[in-house]
């Protein structure tokens, strides 16, 4: 199967007194192939590949208030930045499955190759404006990743009340993150984007670059590479205690090397690698390692589950399950440190946490309503929180201990023929447990016990509602209503944050109308219909508080085809 999408864009952007239309929009593209062979009735083979290439032409950001002020309110979808942003984004994902039939349960090996290619400049003028340079300055990282994977795993079918399933698995991944602050011209084109093309432009040479002719155009430079190689081994036991009552106990035991190093291949002011040899000093730098070390991180986790049904409508459960994850470097630690800011930490510590679960699912009124209702509670021990030092660096800090209770209602209403209505509500308290340290309070980010963790809102509901009737023997209508809601929260633990702001609430409404034929699905939709400027998403920092929000008010054909 195939699938594309053009255009789409809705965010204007202003560059030296000229407005381009529309920089958002996409080009995407992409395809799956899968093929199955099954050369005996024991055994069955699974091979799939699937890419996507997606290029949106500028920001996908707008302001709510100017960047060059920090105050001017703007209307909704006005971006000001002074440099373009391009984005892209290429992935390959390439899998081969085998299963074979044991007779007494099913052995399955997985292999799986991904392959992703980012690219996401991103405007920061203010940044450089703040520490004294006159230039219109667009911050450019590259990331590669790419990854292998593979899996034994072994499912019972045994007869009596124990079922077992058991495995190990692999996993080798790399992550080239190359990132540069370049100097972007007038018409705000950055006109090349590492250091090896800008040499190539004759952008890239040694002496003064604050005279009437500039020399080089990259202010900063730096490398990271970081490769993993982890494996785990798993057991998990199903125990039917009675017809009705199943036990469930597992561990996984995961451990996980990780060797990580750095470079600063251009440094903006003089270092204590670089031999005084910056930008600001008309030198280029010498490449040079600023970080190299390595790390093996293991943990055991467990999941105890217990599962009741009292009636083949209704099912019961409790569980409480541990779980872990890795740590790592910030690599904006050695950006932050050439802007002379000692605050961001250089390394961030794995965290972990248990979960406790209960829970119902249950059907009523001959199945035509069904509930699914479950209540949680997270014990987080330094659960890995986003940050930012100066508005400008962004960064990963050790929250120490957060708590967090939530409830999850789901349900779907059949009540007459051809009319379903579902819809889910979550309510999540999600708060820290204790101070954060002194030293990332230092950095900007202040956190207190009882104050709400960022970008957590307490309130999440949706509504969908269809009803579809038949036209004649092979065609039928249908009518669908969608909502979303999501109730305010924030970019930081409490106010005293530097560039602390909240995301208000909103409410989205879709609407739909089409057919149905054979395969076919034929509909005229409108999305936003309330032509709500949402805040989805929010990033606060010295380069502007910019807004992610949903298209505007969009009206459209849709047609789609199964095969």
């Amino acid at each position: 199967m195939g699938w594309g999408e053009q255009g789409g864009g809705y965010i204007d952007q202003t560059i030296g007194g000229v407005t381009y239309k529309n920089v958002n929009d996409q080009h995407v593209y992409g395809g799956r192939l899968t093929l199955l062979f099954k050369p005996s009735d024991a055994l069955t083979l699974t091979a799939g590949v699937t890419y996507q290439h997606v290029a949106v032409d500028g920001s996908q950001a707008w302001f709510a208030v100017s960047p060059l002020d920090g105050v001017t309110p703007l209307h909704p979808y006005q971006n000001l930045s002074p440099t373009r942003e391009p984005y892209r984004d290429r992935y390959t994902l390439a899998y081969l499955n085998a299963n074979y039939d044991v007779g007494i349960g099913s052995l399955l090996a997985a292999f799986s190759y991904g392959n992703k290619y980012n690219f996401q400049p991103e405007d920061s003028t203010p940044t450089a404006f703040g520490f004294g340079l006159p230039w219109p300055t667009s911050y450019v990282p590259f990331i590669r990743y790419h990854d292998y994977t593979g899996e034994l795993r072994f499912t019972s079918s045994w007869s009596g009340p124990l079922q077992l399933v058991a495995g190990a698995y692999y996993q080798q991944d790399q992550t080239y993150f190359n990132s540069n602050a370049i100097i972007s011209g007038s018409d705000g084109v950055t006109p090349c984007y590492t250091i090896a093309s800008c040499q190539a432009a004759g952008l890239y040479e040694p002496g003064n670059n604050f005279g009437p002719v500039q020399n080089s155009v990259i202010l900063y430079g730096a490398d990271d590479l970081k490769r993993t190689n982890q494996y785990a081994v798993y057991a998990q036991a199903d125990y039917h205690i009675l017809e009705n009552l199943t036990a469930t106990a597992g561990i996984r035991y995961f451990n996980a090397r990780v060797h990580e190093s750095a470079d600063n291949t251009q440094d903006i002011a003089p270092g204590a690698g670089d031999g005084g040899c910056a930008f600001v000093t008309g030198c280029l730098t010498t490449p040079y390692q600023t970080f190299d070390g390595k790390a093996s991180e293991s943990k055991t986790t467990y999941n105890f589950a217990l599962l009741w049904k009292p009636t083949t409508e209704i099912s019961l459960y409790a569980r409480a399950a541990s779980g872990f994850r890795i740590g790592g470097i910030n690599t904006s630690y050695y950006s932050a440190v050439q802007f002379g800011d000692n605050t961001v930490p250089l390394t961030y510590q794995p965290d972990s946490l248990w979960d406790y679960e209960v829970g119902a699912k249950a059907y009523f009124f001959d199945r035509k309503l069904f509930v699914d209702l479950s209540y949680y509670h997270i014990n987080w021990t330094n659960q890995q929180v986003e940050a930012e030092s100066q508005g400008a660096f962004g960064y990963t800090l050790n929250a120490g201990k957060t708590s967090t209770d939530g409830i999850e209602l789901d349900g779907t209403l059949k009540p007459i023929t051809g009319l379903t209505v579902s819809g889910s509500i979550t309510y999540v308290d999600a708060t820290l447990a204790e101070d954060l340290p002194a030293d990332v309070a230092a950095a900007g980010t202040p956190g207190y016990k009882g104050d709400r963790v960022p970008f957590v809102p307490k309130w999440n509901a949706t509504a969908q509602a269809e009803y579809e009737a038949p036209i004649t023997s092979t065609i039928s209508a249908y009518g669908q209503v969608d909502m979303t809601y999501r109730s305010d929260t924030a970019t930081g633990f409490n106010s005293g944050d530097n560039y602390y702001a909240v995301l208000p609430s909103y409410t989205l409404w879709d609407l739909r109308l089409g057919v149905r034929w054979a395969n076919y699905d034929a509909s005229v939709f409108v999305q936003n219909v309330g032509d709500k400027a949402a805040y989805v998403g929010l990033d606060a920092q010295q380069d502007g508080l910019r807004v992610f929000s949903p298209r505007p008010r969009t009206i459209g054909v849709k047609l789609s085809a199964g095969f």
